[in-house]
């Protein structure tokens, strides 16, 4: 069994970014996207042979699926590389893609982790600065894009921010930063209040998950961190 870049999951949800990075016009495909590799990972485990696959894969023409045979390297220069090659790199992508790539992870992840159950998100689209609020029983998240922070300045920023935070009488205020500088699969934490994350699925999950009351976060690990990965 072979993989696709395009399909891939996280925290006990399904990661819709590899296919947004691939298909940027995309956006409204990415449930059916989701559901056709459902459907045709399944058909691969309980397939006898690739005919099989074949078969179910023009039964079922309206999932879009194609069934195509690989050769080999020789054939075709390495078959990750020729699927990557499309792929736009995060620095490429419009702010309306970079935003509309964070908000269906976003939404991803609460609809399909279970420790989420209890969270709503509300897209902001008049909202001078965040691009999302993320409603919880006793937290209220907003949601920023940050595209001009360099990584060596990102500590600063989030410094900024929870100083904000700390002026106001509204105890239930919080902040995620989402930055393009920063990569890895770890949020920065600097307080309970203010967390940074890349457009990264794995930190934008744990990022979340540091959001949750007490009990529910006991279920994760921590990741509180006083700087950024190395």
């Amino acid at each position: 069994h072979w993989s696709s870049p395009c399909v891939g999951e996280a925290h006990h949800a399904f990661d819709p970014q590899p296919f947004l990075f691939r298909f940027p016009h995309a956006l409204g495909e990415v449930r059916k996207f989701e559901y056709a590799m459902t459907w045709f990972d399944a058909l691969c485990y309980s397939a006898h042979n690739v005919w099989d696959i074949a078969k179910a894969c023009d039964a079922d023409a309206e999932l879009g699926l194609k069934f195509k045979p690989y050769f080999g390297a020789d054939r075709c220069n390495h078959l990750h590389e020729a699927l990557e090659e499309a792929v736009l790199p995060t620095a490429q992508m419009s702010q309306e893609h970079f935003t509309d790539s964070l908000i269906a992870s976003l939404q991803n992840m609460i609809r399909e982790n279970p420790l989420l159950h209890d969270v709503s998100l509300e897209t902001l689209t008049r909202h001078p600065y965040a691009c999302a609020r993320l409603h919880l029983a006793e937290k209220n998240v907003l949601v920023f894009v940050d595209r001009t922070t360099a990584r060596s300045h990102i500590v600063p920023r989030l410094v900024r921010e929870n100083a904000v935070l700390c002026r106001r009488e509204d105890a239930k205020s919080h902040a995620l930063i989402v930055f393009e500088a920063l990569l890895g699969e770890e949020p920065v934490v600097l307080t309970p209040r203010v967390t940074g994350s890349g457009l990264n699925f794995m930190a934008l999950s744990k990022s979340l998950e540091r959001f949750l009351p007490a009990p529910a976060l006991a279920q994760v690990p921590s990741f509180f961190n006083d700087r950024l990965p190395q």
